[in-house]
């Protein structure tokens, strides 16, 4: 949940926390500490109820399942979102054969 509420430095994920580094110490720094590390501000804020459903989605739905897919971001964000269209072009996974069977069914 500290990445949702803090960002995470040196990268382009944001803070979603009001008051994240000055009023709240995130990954064991302030505003100071963190320098020019430091995270942008998200475009807007979230609840500590938010943070949490967007952390617990990230582990159950992106966490370990490596590079996203077209399905995977019309299933988050809709077939209507232009977002995915960066997607459209990727060729499908490929599936080995012995493990295809067996990967198949665990989805």
């Amino acid at each position: 949940m500290e990445t949702v509420s803090c960002g995470r430095p040196g990268t382009g994920m944001p803070f979603f926390t009001r008051g994240a580094y000055d009023t709240v110490k995130c990954h064991g720094m302030n505003r100071e500490e963190a320098g020019n590390q430091i995270p942008q501000e998200a475009g807007t804020f979230l609840r500590p109820n938010d943070i949490e459903a967007v952390a617990d989605y990230v582990i159950a739905n992106i966490k370990g399942k490596g590079e996203p897919n077209y399905a995977e971001c019309v299933t988050f964000f809709g077939d209507t979102s232009r977002v995915c269209d960066i997607y459209k072009t990727q060729a499908p996974p490929t599936v080995n054969s012995d493990a295809g069977a067996s990967a198949g069914k665990a989805q």
